[in-house]
């Protein structure tokens, strides 16, 4: 080997590990943004919490704990015993203790029942979005927020449903001068805290979406003369980090579970994990899918046989109709945005994201299949 030649060799050599540390760089960014997307995305928009509560409701196990909530609300909230003995004759009045109980497991019932209301669900929802409007006014610096809590913490007020749980049952009950239903989700001595992570994940949500753009991008102008093995690289890593986000969904949720629940509330537990946490469940899927389509174009474009001979079948129909490929990408986009996990709560920003990068590559192998058979084209045939 030549000194130039062997030169040349060392500066392929340190471009590739160039290349490959700044995707190894890239995809662990994209790891961490993929998470503060999902934090910022459960956590502080309004809409998504308000899905999930909903959806917590229309779950069994979860239904039922909130409305052993209810019922406990109810109860502390007035002396069922004491009403029960001022309603029943003297001589009767010993009854009141175990009539107590009965009406305990009567208003379960009934608790139950009045949560499967539309009208009882559209309460709940709007407990839901006030409570958090008031939370994400708070952890953004809106000190004009108002917020309706003891000691500055922020409650999820169901006190209209006590009431019509208390009216259901023939029972009296002021909440207005109790605290029957009010659910604290933040405490006062929380906020402080919650308001700096909130703040630094606003920037470094940001930051790290641009980095991962930044560096991908570098790698592959980089990557001249590997840049196919560079693009196969990304696509696994990408496709890796989905599976990651997957199991760690499923192994972190069991932890989880284990620890706040009892065997008693565990299936609710379960429950509310995976509703909590379906849209990094979404998200996950979606590196999944991106990265196996990334995979496909690669492969596609690829110098395999079966690859090569594919791209000369489709040639014909290429040269003819122009547009045929870009048609079908774009028809596979939107079937996968269809058939896809939170097709209707997807950013309008990562549609065209992905619509974009599926129809740059559809040009790139429109173009590669057109100079291939050109280039067949001119060679001279068999004698």
């Amino acid at each position: 080997m030549t000194g130039a030649s062997h030169g040349a060799a060392a500066r392929i050599m340190g471009r590739r590990w160039i290349v490959w540390t700044v995707l190894g760089v890239a995809l662990a960014l994209l790891l961490a943004s993929s998470l503060s997307v999902w934090v910022k995305r459960q956590a502080l928009e309004t809409d998504n919490w308000v899905e999930a509560s909903t959806q917590l409701l229309q779950n069994d196990e979860v239904r039922e704990a909130v409305a052993v909530e209810l019922v406990d609300a109810l109860f502390s909230a007035t002396d069922v015993e004491a009403q029960l003995q001022e309603a029943l004759p003297s001589e009767l009045e010993a009854l009141a203790g175990p009539a107590a109980g009965l009406v305990y497991s009567a208003a379960l019932t009934a608790a139950e029942e009045l949560l499967q209301l539309p009208a009882t669900q559209a309460l709940w929802e709007e407990a839901n979005r006030r409570a958090h409007e008031r939370l994400v006014a708070i952890l953004e610096g809106d000190e004009d927020g108002a917020v309706q809590a003891d000691d500055g913490g922020v409650v999820l007020d169901l006190q209209e449903l006590v009431v019509r749980l208390a009216e259901q049952l023939g029972v009296e009950v002021t909440p207005s001068d109790s605290e029957a239903g009010q659910i604290t989700i933040v405490q006062s001595d929380q906020l402080a805290a919650a308001q700096t992570a909130v703040q630094a994940l606003e920037i470094l949500s940001v930051l790290t979406f641009l980095a991962v753009l930044v560096l991908l991008v570098l790698a592959v102008a980089l990557a001249r003369g590997f840049r196919r093995e560079a693009l196969r690289a990304l696509a696994l890593g990408v496709t890796g980090i989905g599976i990651v986000l997957l199991v760690v969904r499923r192994l972190v949720g069991e932890v989880v579970v284990d620890s706040l629940t009892t065997a008693s509330t565990r299936e609710s537990g379960s429950a509310v994990w995976a509703i909590g946490t379906s849209l990094l469940g979404d998200l996950a899927l979606g590196l999944v899918v991106l990265g196996l389509v990334l995979l496909a174009g690669v492969v596609l474009a690829g110098p395999t046989r079966w690859a090569t001979a594919l791209r000369r079948g489709v040639a014909p129909a290429v040269r003819a109709h122009p547009p045929l490929i870009h048609a079908v990408v774009a028809g596979v986009v939107l079937l996968l945005l269809l058939w896809g996990p939170d097709a209707g709560g997807r950013r309008l920003f990562a549609v065209l994201l992905l619509a974009a990068l599926a129809l740059t590559g559809a040009e790139i192998l429109r173009r590669q299949i057109l100079r291939e058979s050109s280039s067949a084209g001119d060679r001279p045939g068999p004698p």
